[in-house]
């Protein structure tokens, strides 16, 4: 699971971000760009509680993205049930040798 897909999987969800400056900023997910920079709705600031309406936080500055431990688990599924569905309408040929 590439680190880009897993953040644009978790859009609209609720995460915790942590950045190179030590301030850890908690709220849903807006957006995500290739370059990881991150729009965050509704954002409290876990060390001044202070609410953001809307922020935008740079993918250099990011130090961790913590995402809800559900989406793993759920794209895991989806990969392993869309891998069983294109086994199943395209067999392998046999081989013989």
């Amino acid at each position: 699971m590439l680190p880009l897909s897993l953040l644009n999987a978790s859009q609209g969800l609720v995460v915790t971000v942590e950045c190179k400056s030590g301030r850890v900023y908690t709220g849903k997910m807006l957006a995500c760009d290739l370059y990881m920079n991150i729009t965050i709705s509704d954002a409290v600031c876990a060390t001044t509680k202070q609410v953001t309406p809307e922020l935008y936080i740079r993918g250099y500055s990011i130090k961790q993205v913590n995402i809800p431990e559900h989406l793993l688990d759920d794209i895991v599924n989806e990969r392993a049930s869309k891998r069983q569905e294109l086994r199943t309408v395209t067999p392998k040929p046999n081989r013989v040798r």
